[in-house]
């Protein structure tokens, strides 16, 4: 399977994860469909539909965001700790 990742002949579309188990969904050339090309209008859409998801079920509180970014000793903030 690796090999056929590795060609471009298999693509790994989805993964889903159980208790006690998981499965893979494949698709791409070897099982006679293309593989998928997303276009950047998707990839906004996405983002959009997302973000408002997001901002509609969660409600953070931007001072305690702000404390957060301030005291970002690990560099997750993109701030370099030498």
């Amino acid at each position: 399977m690796v090999l056929l990742l590795v060609k471009s002949s298999l693509a790994v579309e989805g993964v889903f994860i159980g208790s006690r188990e998981f499965s893979l969904v494949v698709g791409g050339p070897i099982t006679g469909l293309p593989l998928p090309e997303p276009s950047l209008s998707e990839i906004k859409e996405d983002y959009h539909l997302y973000k408002k998801v997001i901002s509609d079920r969660f409600h953070l509180n931007k001072d305690l965001i702000n404390t957060l970014k301030r005291n970002d000793k690990y560099g997750f903030n993109g701030s370099s700790n030498g």
